[in-house]
């Protein structure tokens, strides 16, 4: 249902989603002999945003304590992840902003939309910073892996020399590379050619730089096309009226 919606009014959704009619578009159900503008009108709307919150589309994940039964959020989705040295795809990118315009007509038409996106998302599309808070809050192991090393290591250097912290060090990453299990699963590498390159005493705290970077800005160009697609049906001015929550 969200592809046929897409399909036939993304082009001019940023022109037809400001209009001031009650109804925005008319809405044949086939086979079911249903052509109006109230029941079905409302019905394809909130079958648009089923439609987006769950696996019928490779748009959004369920947050990483969803899929872990873990945490906070459980029922949050978040923007899929991709490659972070590759363009997401054109198709891609239009449909997140298709997503946001809706969330624009919403806004416009006081319509309520049945979608679970968690605080980091609206941080981003009114343009608050996110925290590592944020991230934790739909993925409570996203950092514990980093802060348990570190911590690790805090701890041990007030205890050995330096040519005892270095072995450490070693035992400890001996099996870290510079790359990432990503929030859909997926490693990518943290700097190219990372997946090659252990990670010692000597560049730990690159490691650590890279690892909070990646996290911090790993939803950050969809969530992007999905603002722009709020700003075409709604003035970006206007969005300073609005928090997160």
């Amino acid at each position: 249902m969200f592809n046929q919606g897409f399909e036939q009014l993304h082009e001019n959704a940023h022109i037809i989603f400001r209009r001031k009619n009650e109804y925005l578009w008319r809405v044949t159900y086939l086979d079911m002999h249903s052509i109006d503008q109230g029941g079905p009108y409302r019905d394809l709307i909130r079958t648009m945003c089923s439609d987006v919150c769950s696996t019928r589309l490779p748009l959004f994940i369920l947050c990483p304590n969803g899929q872990t039964n873990n945490g906070l959020n459980r029922d949050c989705w978040i923007t899929n992840v991709f490659p972070p040295n590759k363009q997401i795809s054109n198709i891609f990118r239009k449909q997140y902003q298709f997503v946001e315009q809706l969330m624009g007509m919403a806004i416009c038409k006081k319509h309520y939309l049945n979608v679970k996106f968690p605080i980091l998302l609206w941080k981003q599309v009114i343009g608050e910073e996110i925290t590592i808070e944020d991230i934790e809050a739909i993925d409570i192991q996203s950092f514990s892996t980093v802060k348990e090393m570190e911590k690790n290591i805090e701890q041990n250097q007030l205890i050995y020399t330096d040519s005892d912290i270095n072995d450490l060090y070693n035992s400890i990453l001996s099996e870290l590379r510079f790359d990432i299990i990503s929030s859909s699963g997926q490693i990518y590498e943290l700097i190219p050619g990372g997946q090659d390159i252990p990670v010692t005493a000597n560049n730990f705290k690159q490691y650590c730089i890279c690892y909070r970077e990646y996290r911090l800005n790993e939803f950050h160009r969809q969530i992007e096309y999905i603002r722009q697609g709020l700003c075409s049906v709604v003035p970006s001015d206007l969005l300073t009226l609005f928090t997160a929550n």
